[in-house]
This record gives C-alpha cells, structure tokens and sequence, in this order.
C-alpha cells in the first residue's frame, strides 16, 4: 500500500482515514504541536522536527476542517515544498458529474455531489451529503459544510466556509474568508470577510 501522511491531529484525520485505508498505509499525523493520537497505533510528529526525515515518496491530506481553508492551503503548500503528493481524498459514496474539475487535495466526502461543469480549487472539502450544482467555482480552501445547498453559477472566495445546512441562491458571488453560519439561506452577494447568520442572512460582524 503507498505510503501516508495526515497533517492535523484532530476529528477530520479520523473521517478521512476511514476510507483512505482502503488504498493507504498511514505513516504518522503531522501537526504544529504536541497531540494525542485520534488514530490509535498512529504516532503525531511535531512538523518542524519532523520535516527533514519525511519519506518524501510518500502522500499527504491535510486533515484540517472548519473555517480553516487558508491554514489548510499553506500545509499542502508546504508539503509540497518537501516532495511528497498531494491526495484527492474521495469518498466510495461521494458523487461528480461530467465536467468537474477538481483540484489538488480536495476532500469530497460521503453523499456530497457536484453538478456538471463545476471548478473545485486546491483543499477545497465538500462535507458530507452537502451539493454544490452547475458551474459553481470555489476558489482554494473553501468548504461546504454537512448537508449545505449551493444552488447554480455561485462563485464562492478562497477560505471561506458555509456552515452545516446553509443554502446559497443561484448565481451569487461570496467573497475570500467569509463565514456562512449554520442554517443561514443566503439570497445576495457576500462581500469578502463577512460573517454572516440568518434566513435571510445578514451580516453580524467583519473578519478583515
């Protein structure tokens, strides 16, 4: 089996090993900081101190969730700086269409789909049993949270986050690092680094 790196020491490690097992033996967690293993037998190893003894024949998944799109990208940057390869983590039960491109590193897990002619960049996570439908563009580092509704030609900013079962009404642009809160329906553009809550949702507060 090829060998594997998970970087990120949390609950996401455990939802992508689940199904990466199948094809890959995993190596060891990376992480900036001293952890606990989520995966018992699997060691954590500080990134810093580990960085120059990586196999760099080896694959990676950065295993960071949440509204962490950007941090997520700047791992598998890093990463690749080192020589190892990115993975496209798909799920058995995940689901594209004819024309979706999907990026390096994506995450798309169980019962998410994507409509015809989608774009998916780098580290973009698809969450579980959400859909994203025709021609949507996610830029770097988004993620659609469990269960949320992209509708049609949505253009969605690098870093930002939808939260679980938010809806997003066709042909709308959401800018960089916003977060779409849980439930939220959006029916207007979103400008880059709102927060935003509500049905309809509204602003709550700025992040940049």
């Amino acid at each position: 089996m090829k060998p594997l790196y998970l970087f990120g020491a949390g609950s996401q490690a455990k939802v992508l090993w689940e199904f990466l097992r199948d094809e890959f033996s995993l190596v060891a967690i990376l992480n900036d900081f001293p952890a606990e293993s989520p995966i018992p037998g699997v060691p954590v190893l500080e990134f810093d101190k580990a960085s120059s003894q990586l196999d760099t024949s080896a694959h990676f998944a950065v295993s960071i969730g949440n509204h962490h799109g950007r941090p997520r990208v700047k791992k598998h940057e890093a990463l690749i700086s080192l020589g190892l390869s990115p993975v496209i983590a798909r799920h058995p039960l995940a689901q594209t269409a004819r024309g979706v491109s999907i990026g390096e590193g994506c995450q798309l897990l169980a019962m998410s789909f994507a409509a015809v002619d989608c774009h998916l960049g780098r580290q973009v996570i698809l969450n579980t049993a959400c859909s994203i439908d025709h021609e949507c563009v996610l830029a770097d580092g988004v993620h659609i949270g469990p269960g949320a509704r992209v509708a049609g030609r949505v253009k969605i900013g690098a870093g930002s986050f939808l939260g679980t079962g938010a809806i997003v009404l066709p042909d709308l642009i959401i800018g960089e690092d916003c977060i779409i809160g849980a439930g939220a329906v959006v029916t207007k553009d979103i400008a880059d680094g709102a927060v935003v809550a509500g049905n309809p949702a509204r602003v709550i507060r700025r992040i940049r």
